[in-house]
């Protein structure tokens, strides 16, 4: 290991992230491989019980728990995982391992533990790597003055037993650049191609910055990899409601009501809602084949479609960004040239589309209709309310037309 004189060194910290993401690559590429190892994998998690061990956190499907803690440097040769390092006190501070040991000693009290691990690419000294086995520091090998202090730093020789007969160190890593290599050559092209590799490593990025994400929790469901990596990724939904030929327009004047109302933008959400058979799915089939023929953007989702195939899921959030960025990027390509695949860039890709139309003199027109079939056929509004939430504020230069049967406020709000 040598130091790597490509960090710039007003990037150190940035790297540090960097190659904390990669680790937790690392766990969601066994996360994807093998199904029924994780219920989820978090990253920078936020739970009050991992504290010290937080870097990257795995719920096991029998309930225990695997903790990674990771620390990274541009120079392992000047800063190697040495005695000195490991119980060194910051500035009216604590010790690595007095932090370790009772973040270790707090988990295991609030429910089992599969492992627990330092991964860093720091380089063990002759001292300390005399003192392992199998990853562990064996405490009956170190001398008497170090096992002394050590035992001093985790609380006590019992505490310190207990400790270090279960928490492993993961030393001597790759660098940074050689260890996005080695993970994306796993997946690269066996599994995903490089967009697919990048668009693993941006949402790792945003799933470790922001609270509750992936949305609602911020735990990281194998399903949440499969769609970004895997030839699972969302494909395009069908959109299409028969209109039939001998269609009629509704009772006189709504027609015209509406078609006045969505084209100001004084007023850009009209809610169109009916008893079941009114024919709201039609009408908004048929408005919007009329904007179409018009020459007008119109994208819509509809979350039922009758004789549907049973391989979309139409309830699902990402699904369904998925399937409104590639209306755009598919149909309007001239408005989508910066227009991104990530599903939680959503708003931004709809707003790109807007401007460029507001610039035309037009408007952007997205269409969700079926929205009373969401709780109806799933019992949940979680994913339909991380649309809007996504959406809103609405863009200026677009109009929402949503279509729905009445419902209880409760399944709505």
């Amino acid at each position: 290991m040598v130091a790597n004189k490509r960090i710039k060194p007003k990037a150190i910290t940035r790297a540090g992230y960097e190659f904390q993401d990669l680790v937790g690559i690392e766990m969601l590429i066994r996360h994807y491989r093998d199904p029924d190892l994780f219920e989820w994998v978090q990253i920078e998690s936020d739970d009050p019980n991992a504290k010290a061990l937080d870097d990257v956190v795995a719920l096991r499907k029998d309930g225990s728990v695997e903790y990674v803690q990771v620390k990274f440097t541009v120079n392992p040769e000047k800063y190697p995982l040495d005695w000195d390092w490991l119980w060194r006190k910051t500035a009216n501070g604590t010790s690595m391992l007095y932090k370790w040991e009772r973040s270790f000693r707090k988990a295991k009290a609030h429910g089992p533990i599969h492992s627990a691990q330092l991964k860093t690419n720091r380089v063990l000294t002759d001292a300390v790597a005399a003192c392992m086995a199998n990853n562990k520091i064996l405490l009956e090998k170190l001398d008497s003055e170090t096992r002394k202090l050590v035992e001093a730093e985790c609380g006590g020789p019992d505490r310190a037993a207990a400790f270090f007969s279960s928490f492993e160190f993961t030393s001597a890593m790759p660098d940074l650049e050689h260890f996005e290599v080695q993970l994306r050559d796993q997946l690269v092209p066996s599994d995903t191609d490089q967009s697919g590799w990048l668009l693993l490593k941006d949402n790792v990025t945003r799933w470790a910055v922001l609270k509750n994400e992936p949305f609602p929790d911020g735990c990281i469901q194998r399903d949440h990899v499969v769609r970004l990596i895997s030839e699972k990724r969302p494909k395009p939904m069908r959109q299409d409601f028969l209109v039939p030929p001998d269609y009629t327009l509704p009772e006189e004047g709504i027609d015209e009501e509406i078609r006045s109302r969505i084209k100001t933008g004084e007023t850009p959400l009209t809610i169109l809602w009916g008893t079941p058979g009114r024919g709201k799915s039609t009408y908004l089939s048929h408005l919007t084949q009329s904007l179409e023929a018009q020459g007008e953007v119109v994208v819509r989702h509809h979350y039922f479609l009758p004789l549907e195939e049973n391989s979309a899921n139409r309830a699902s959030f990402v699904d369904v960004a998925a399937s409104l960025i590639h209306q755009l990027k598919n149909f309007y390509s001239r408005y989508t040239s910066c227009l991104e695949d990530d599903p939680q860039k959503l708003h931004d890709g709809l707003t790109h589309v807007a401007k460029t139309l507001g610039s035309e003199g037009k408007r952007l027109y997205l269409v969700v209709d079926g929205l009373d079939h969401v709780y109806r056929d799933t019992s949940r509004i979680d994913q339909l309310d991380h649309l809007f939430n996504v959406v809103f504020p609405l863009p200026e230069h677009l109009t929402l037309i949503v279509g729905t049967q009445r419902v209880p406020d409760r399944q709505l709000s």
